[in-house]
């Protein structure tokens, strides 16, 4: 899967604004962010109220008056932050397809291929469904050729940030996973990938169910 560049931190605050200006309207286009956006992902007007105060911080603090520096850099980490989880969602959603990953306006970053994991460890899809009893989660997805074993995580925080993640297990079959003692009425993601001989393959969709 593409990884999207979200580090801008050698951009002086003047290109940063246009870079951010650009992206709001990529953005704001992109099929990430015209239906339902997870209330953890922030809005286009989020990133825009974002670029607003940005901009107006940045003309403010032209004079160099320390307190209006400070004030220039908070904004500036408040815009930076809006982007990197905005742009982990539009991974979610794109899901490796790269044409979608260069619609969102953001770059690709190049990635080595030495270590990958061969080509037909393709991604998953991962069904989820509520089980009889409170608390517990059903869980299937079809095999990948290729593949011996299969890696699911699960989390209850914010899935757009890496560290949340947890692993639930590793799964010879995958055909029926229970997974039980949940948190009724609480929101949890899962994600899956394919083990092979030589490596893992890319991370399914994120789903996210609340069980019962």
């Amino acid at each position: 899967m593409g990884a999207l560049i979200t580090d801008f931190s050698s951009l002086k605050d003047k290109d940063f604004l246009f870079s951010a200006r650009a992206l709001l309207a990529a953005l704001a286009c992109h099929e990430a962010f015209t239906g339902n956006v997870p209330p953890y992902v922030p809005s286009i007007a989020d990133l825009g109220e974002s670029i607003d105060l940005y901009q107006t911080a940045f003309d403010a603090a032209a004079n160099r008056d320390s307190v209006k520096v400070q004030l220039r850099k908070v904004a500036r980490r408040r815009v930076a932050e809006h982007i990197k989880k905005m742009a982990k969602h539009v991974e979610l959603v794109c899901a490796g397809d790269v044409m979608k990953l260069r619609l969102s306006g953001f770059a690709l970053a190049k990635q080595s291929t030495k270590g990958q994991a061969p080509a037909n460890l393709t991604a998953m899809v991962l069904e989820i469904k509520r089980g009889h009893l409170s608390g517990t989660l059903l869980i299937r997805s079809l095999r990948v050729h290729g593949a011996g074993s299969y890696e699911l995580q699960i989390t209850d925080g914010d899935p757009t940030i890496e560290e949340n993640w947890r692993e639930q297990g590793i799964y010879v079959h995958i055909s029926h996973i229970e997974v039980t003692g949940l948190q009724p009425g609480k929101n949890y993601s899962f994600r899956i990938r394919p083990i092979g001989p030589k490596g893992r393959g890319p991370w399914s969709q994120v789903k996210t169910i609340m069980p019962v």
